[in-house]
């Protein structure tokens, strides 16, 4: 399976901006500059100007769809049964059915250690009773105080 390498962030004058021009989504460049494809289809290979973007928000495309949406790093999966919510995170991990030395890489849904659910994304995306209800940049009160507190630092 090969996904497309994407990114999305929030442009550095995003503030300036209505909510609904705030993120971009394209090549990353470098860490302050987002490449965007000139139209949707990208035929002739053509990008607009690099767009500048605030670097503490970039995040990279899971390779994932939910409802015809792309599911970006940093996005917030709701679970319906209890309410529960957390934030997709890239880096290794333990599942609730490994053993203590089992780690996996890659993308994953970041549940509250008292919650003994999985963390593979893939299992998540396709359960029917779960859904992509925000970010943890323009959300944060849909996690925990922890979780918004350093979320807060890159605003």
């Amino acid at each position: 399976m090969s996904r497309e390498i994407l990114f999305r962030a929030k442009r550095a004058n995003w503030k300036e901006l209505p909510k609904s021009e705030w993120w971009v989504k394209g090549y990353l460049m470098d860490e302050n500059y987002i490449n965007v494809p000139f139209n949707d289809y990208d035929v002739d290979g053509r990008f607009d100007e690099p767009i500048e973007i605030a670097p503490q928000t970039v995040c990279e495309y899971t390779g994932f769809n939910k409802n015809g949406r792309e599911i970006f790093e940093g996005d917030i999966v709701k679970y319906h049964f209890g309410e529960d919510v957390a934030p997709i995170k890239f880096g290794t991990y333990q599942s609730c059915f490994d053993s203590q030395t089992t780690e996996h890489c890659g993308f994953y849904v970041d549940w509250k250690t008292e919650r003994n659910f999985r963390k593979d994304l893939g299992y998540w995306v396709h359960m029917v009773d779960t859904e992509i209800v925000g970010n943890i940049f323009d959300n944060p009160e849909l996690l925990e105080s922890e979780v918004s507190d350093e979320i807060n630092r890159c605003r």
